[in-house]
């Protein structure tokens, strides 16, 4: 590491420059977004149907074990996107629908207290593959497919994650460290996997993450535990060094946000973190990140840097990164534990092959399928659960690869009559001329 990697303006006490980082060699991305949202005529949205529905899924997944899907009809989709009825978050949201990309929480009723009825959650990878804008965008078309007519949206949480190789943190950078202290000054921070000889560790935490919050962590370490090879090719683009990647996140929660906005002087800022519309038409995100960054503090040229990414960067960048990627990393993970439990069927076998192997697999599927029935439980064959997994995420090129809209097994019926008559009723009523739609089925019990 150069010697004035921790120097104030990277220069020796004689004024001479040794090091300047590398402005391109910092990838940046919002890693996690949740927004408060309302809509109009909400509660005669739940009444007609939706909330009907929610309640017989929730219940069925907690007493019988049974999911319930939605399929949803996307502009841009080949197929429908899948989404599982779950239940919510009390005492708020006491339902949700959910799929590998994002989830969707309800209350039962707008409380129309100022308290907005739904929330989104957006995941990693459609972040890092669409930008924020676009994963948004996307989000909110999930609701207008299921007939919620948008009003208000405001940040609940927001993730900001930068990573770099432009300095390599050690418990002793930790000395020159400002962050934000509370009323008793007991918020110190935390470290994971500290190596007291070398000062090296794997995270530093420090905050509240029910405020605001953020984490220093060796994300090489991260990438190489979990098999995340995939961001290396982000890393290479940028020539970075691999071997020493820190992610730099901060995680900030609508308590911090609302102070922000009281605090402030400034009536762009209470419109900014107080309207996710207008924060993206005015690049409000940048304007976050320059006003957390006068919370924290550290006198390396690196946060220096950092302290200028509002105006080298936007954080709406598109990464191109999809979940595929993160699929074929866990199975790779697999791999060993699936061989594993194959090796167990040949225990008394002359016959080791792993071709025996998925033979005696193939015998026992007719006996699990049979059983299955005998305790009245839906049979799905493995094309249609590859199908089901496709359609829970939202990339355009896996749902294009998908061969058949009935992706659940034929047979299966709708959760009632009224409920689907209802849906039908309402869908004319409030989009007419909107050709996004949405089907209720049964999914089977995994």
């Amino acid at each position: 590491m150069p010697p004035t990697y921790s120097m104030k303006n990277g220069v020796t006490s004689k004024g001479t420059q040794r090091f300047k980082p590398d402005p391109k060699k910092y990838l940046h991305n919002i890693d996690t977004l949740w927004l408060n949202v309302g809509a109009v005529h909400y509660d005669t949205v739940m009444d007609y149907a939706l909330r009907d529905i929610l309640i017989s899924g929730r219940e069925s997944r907690n007493d019988d074990g049974e999911n319930t899907a939605i399929e949803v009809e996307l502009e841009g989709y080949e197929n429908p996107v899948l989404f599982e009825v779950h239940g919510g978050n009390p005492p708020l949201y006491q339902y949700s629908l959910r799929n590998d990309s994002m989830a969707i929480y309800f209350a039962k009723n707008d409380r129309k207290n100022g308290q907005l009825p739904m929330r989104v959650q957006i995941n990693q990878f459609p972040l890092w593959e669409k930008g924020v804008e676009g994963a948004y965008l996307e989000a909110m078309s999930v609701l207008k497919a299921l007939m919620f007519n948008i009003t208000d949206v405001k940040l609940n949480r927001v993730d900001f994650a930068v990573h770099s190789d432009q300095f390599k943190w050690t418990f002793w950078d930790m000395d020159s460290f400002n962050y934000p202290r509370n009323i008793k000054d007991d918020n110190k921070p935390n470290f994971f996997k500290l190596d007291p000889g070398t000062g090296d560790f794997g995270t530093m935490m420090v905050g509240d993450r029910s405020r605001l919050a953020i984490r220093i962590y060796n994300k090489t370490k991260e990438i190489e535990d979990k098999q995340k090879f995939y961001f290396y090719d982000l890393y290479r683009k940028r020539d970075m060094d691999i071997h020493n990647i820190w992610n730099i996140e901060i995680e900030c929660r609508r308590p911090f946000l609302k102070d922000l906005v009281e605090e402030s002087d400034c009536a762009e800022d209470k419109k900014l973190f107080d309207d996710f519309n207008y924060c993206l038409a005015n690049d409000g995100l940048s304007r976050l990140w320059s006003l957390l960054m006068t919370k924290y503090n550290h006198n390396s040229t690196h946060w220096g840097m950092l302290n200028k990414l509002d105006k080298h960067f936007r954080f709406n960048d598109v990464h191109g990164l999809t979940v595929e990627k993160d699929t074929a990393a866990s199975f790779e993970k697999e791999v060993p534990q699936i061989l594993g439990r194959l090796s167990r069927a040949l225990i008394t076998e002359k016959d080791m092959s792993l071709g025996n192997a998925i033979k005696k697999l193939y015998e026992a599927i007719p006996e699990y399928e049979a059983r299955q029935i005998r305790k009245g439980k839906n049979v799905v064959t493995f094309e249609e659960r590859v199908l089901e997994k496709k359609s829970k995420i939202m990339n355009k090129e896996v749902n294009s690869s998908i061969t058949s809209q009935e992706v659940i097994s034929p047979g299966e019926e709708s959760i009632t009559i009224s409920n689907k008559e209802k849906l039908d009723k309402l869908m004319s009523t409030f989009i007419k001329n909107n050709n996004d739609s949405v089907q209720i089925k049964n999914l089977s019990s995994d």
